[in-house]
């Protein structure tokens, strides 16, 4: 089981049901129209994600089988067969999901199935195609959330926009897991989240949301990040890369809280948040990247 878990990224699991409870409880709060099921949802982003962390193991098995030995498929401890039969269940029972919520929501996640099957066989090959890609699977998960409100969906599409950025931050960072970054690169990266974090304080404006509220939300976020990419800005090494990569993807958690905090207010942001411990504490035992 433990490498079943290894294969599936345990706790990148949890950062994926944030996406979808953070656009459930943006959507809740601008409207009273509701259709379709959260916990139908958040069970899908669950199973598409899976899906998709197996799928990328059953393509890259070459390439781990060289530079990560210790994988679960390359090791021997699942077998590539397996594997992909657990990614098009996992894939299958994520649409199954989805379409128990509603239609809009089962649409939604064909397209998100479709972009992650276009990430593992066509688009990683590129680096700056596979970290477009994936910021694209990410905002789509947003999105399967703000489906829970079908009428104002697309009044607020706008927001896909920072896990997208977020995401191909951390996906170029990623490059560097194996052979390390030149620091420039790393330093670079470092402007995404201080104009993401310039752009949820213009937005909480926007929106009359409580300022105070959202500027604690933010620092959290960039505290997040700091934490990331800091030391690999100091010496970008494949190790405090990877390092940088598994809080990037955990600050995700924290900037989707900044989202919550815009527009349900500081308790949903604050419960929002709190799922950062939890993947934090499984990735003792599992890797994240």
């Amino acid at each position: 089981m433990k490498a079943y878990f290894q294969l599936l990224r345990l706790p990148n699991i949890v950062t994926s049901a944030a996406d979808v409870l953070a656009g459930v409880w943006i959507m809740a709060a601008i409207t009273e129209i509701i259709q379709g099921s959260m916990a139908w949802l958040i069970v899908s982003s669950c199973l598409l994600y899976s899906g998709g962390v197996a799928l990328n193991d059953v393509v890259d098995v070459a390439i781990d089988a060289m530079q990560r030995p210790e994988r679960p498929i390359p090791s021997g401890k699942v077998s590539r067969k397996r594997a992909a039969l657990l990614a098009s269940y996992l894939l299958i029972g994520g649409l199954i999901a989805a379409w128990m919520s509603s239609f809009l929501s089962f649409m939604i996640a064909i397209v998100l199935v479709g972009t992650i099957i276009f990430y593992n066989g066509w688009a990683k090959k590129s680096h700056t195609l596979g970290s477009i890609v994936m910021g694209l699977c990410r905002s789509i998960n947003l999105l399967l959330g703000f489906s829970i409100a079908p009428h104002q969906i697309w009044h607020y599409a706008f927001l896909l926009a920072f896990p997208f950025f977020h995401i191909v931050s951390v996906t170029s960072l990623s490059q560097g897991e194996t052979t390390g970054l030149s620091q420039r690169h790393v330093l670079f990266l470092t402007a995404v989240p201080m104009g993401l974090a310039i752009l949820l304080f213009v937005l909480g404006l926007q929106f009359q949301a409580s300022l105070s509220v959202v500027f604690i939300f933010i620092v959290l976020y960039l505290l997040g990040e700091g934490f990331a990419l800091i030391p690999a800005i100091r010496r970008p090494e494949p190790f405090l890369i990877g390092r940088g990569v598994k809080y990037g993807l955990l600050s995700l958690i924290l900037l989707n809280a900044a989202l919550v905090a815009i527009f349900s207010g500081g308790f949903q942001a604050m419960m929002t948040a709190s799922l950062f411990i939890i993947p934090w504490l499984i990735a003792r035992w599992f890797s994240m990247t």
